[in-house]
């Protein structure tokens, strides 16, 4: 398993109330058309904008 590193001391900054609105209702409308077998390119690119990685800082092997 690959391991992310931080190359930047810069936080990403909080989403204001709009943009939370509109990855909660991409992400609403995608499980809703998933559901029916169906989906919508838009809505799953705003989906996966939405998702800001974590780094993991755990710095060791947690499978024991």
């Amino acid at each position: 398993m690959k391991h992310l590193k931080k190359i930047s001391q810069v936080q990403p900054a909080p989403a204001d109330a709009v943009q939370d609105f509109l990855c909660f209702a991409a992400e609403a409308l995608n499980a809703f058309l998933s559901v029916i077998g169906g989906t919508l390119p838009i809505t799953t690119y705003v989906e996966d904008k939405c998702i800001i990685p974590v780094a993991n800082d755990s710095g060791g092997d947690t499978t024991a």
